[in-house]
């Protein structure tokens, strides 16, 4: 238990919706529509519409938890107080390689500015916004959010502009699924399109990790969370509409967001569209992203599953070592060209992991927190919530399975090497006797 800070350094709805949508809204509407749109032709936006309801039955243990708990330490502290400190610890160490992220990031935004103004080398783009949201974040969270809520908003607008000025140019007998070019691989194609889209529908959930900095937590961070599902909901479908029905098929199967935007917009929108669309899209999501993804390990570090050393905070209560290992994991690989498929590659499992743990943990929510859930504004009925959770566990274990399937056995390999590294490393401190239960929750209280 703790008391809390005062309302003045808290976070409210609105910046916490702006965080959300921001974090949800990266690359993967602007380079993996192109290639949904090769598995399932003009229906790529009922595919999109699907994702974004699996991505949110994905997170809703994390919805229901944050309506029943003030918590620090992101889905660290979920897992911990629903499925015991060992499992909390593995997940702690198992989201190390999300930090990754970053690089994938600098590298998106990199690309983007070089391609319309040549001029500026695309590391060096990379890097300068790195370097600049790095030290904001420094500044602590309430700067943070105060340069999110207008980028998000930007980039809401651009997205939209998008969609409105697409929609306005699709051709005949778009709506008519029975027509050429709808379904374009079957049955499998249109699965794979989700599975491949579902990617850039959950990252919203990140939000949780700013419940202890919120204002009304219990209530506010699932509102955020669902009002960022309502807007990617909007914003994704009628993109991927008009992206996929504004030219032929074969013009924009497998190519990004850009080339449609090319054909739609003049010269200069085309090029505000880059920058307010997809540089702001990676913006939004490396801005939030230093606290977002740093919240589970911080709570791990703390708990001593990691040097307890790395979690020192500045006089803004930034996790400054924290930060500093992220943001040098972030701009190493920039410095050097690492692709975006290598760096994607070795966070693939890790991520399905955590987040099959988080399902796990939802099953027990109604024994763990009985009196808390049964009095929460989103408790329903055992066998609807339970129908919930087996949905939610099921789609997640088999996109591990289509995760370890895709990336070969070499990589896969890769990845299974860093799993039981940092696994092993989780026990190796266990057994030395490192770890403590610590967890900053207040569950069933007022707010």
């Amino acid at each position: 238990m703790s008391n809390k800070d005062s309302d003045s350094s808290k976070l409210g709805l609105g910046a916490l919706i702006a965080i959300a949508t921001g974090q949800v809204i990266g690359a993967g509407i602007i380079t993996t529509t192109g290639i949904a749109i090769g598995e399932t032709g003009r229906a790529v936006w009922l595919a999109y519409a699907l994702s974004v309801f699996i991505g949110f039955v994905w997170i809703l243990p994390i919805v229901f938890f944050s309506s029943i708990a003030r918590y620090k330490g992101g889905n660290y502290a979920l897992v911990t107080i629903l499925l015991g400190e060992q499992s909390g610890g593995l997940y702690s160490v198992w989201y190390i390689p999300m930090y990754l992220a970053t690089a994938m990031v600098g590298t998106g935004i990199g690309q983007y500015i070089h391609t319309v103004i040549p001029e500026i080398p695309a590391i060096m783009a990379g890097i300068v916004p790195m370097v600049l949201f790095y030290i904001i974040n420094l500044m602590g969270v309430k700067l943070m959010a105060n340069f999110q809520k207008p980028m998000t908003a930007m980039l809401c607008i651009c997205l939209a502009a998008f969609a409105i000025v697409g929609i306005s140019k699709v051709q005949p007998g778009s709506l008519d699924i029975s027509s050429e070019g709808y379904f374009l691989n079957g049955s499998p194609g249109f699965f794979s399109g989700i599975i491949l889209l579902i990617y850039s529908t959950s990252g919203h959930s990140l939000v949780a990790g700013f419940s202890w900095e919120a204002k009304n937590p219990k209530k506010d961070i699932p509102i955020a969370i669902m009002v960022s599902t309502i807007v990617i909901l909007v914003l994704y479908v009628a993109v991927s509409f008009a992206a996929g029905n504004v030219l032929p098929i074969e013009d924009v199967a497998g190519k990004p967001l850009t080339v449609a935007a090319k054909y739609m917009f003049s010269d200069v929108f085309y090029i505000l569209f880059v920058i307010c669309g997809p540089v702001l899209a990676l913006i939004t999501t490396l801005n939030s992203g230093f606290a977002a993804l740093t919240a589970p390990i911080l709570g791990g570090v703390r708990n001593g599953w990691l040097p307890t050393f790395i979690a020192k905070t500045n006089k803004h209560g930034a996790p400054v070592i924290l930060y500093t290992i992220m943001f040098l994991l972030g701009a190493i690989p920039v410095l050097f060209g690492v692709s975006l498929k290598t760096l994607t590659n070795f966070t693939v499992i890790t991520q399905r992991i955590t987040g099959t743990l988080v399902c796990l943990a939802m099953f027990m929510i109604p024994k763990k927190c009985k009196a808390a859930w049964e009095k929460s504004w989103l408790h329903m009925p055992d066998p609807l919530f339970y129908l919930i959770s087996a949905f939610a566990l099921g789609t997640q274990v088999y996109a591990v399975y289509l995760s370890a399937k895709s990336l070969g056995p070499k990589m896969f390999g890769i990845n299974m090497v860093v799993v039981i590294a940092l696994g092993g490393l989780a026990i190796i401190r266990y057994r030395m006797g490192k770890v403590h239960s610590n967890i900053l929750c207040e569950i069933g209280e007022e707010d």
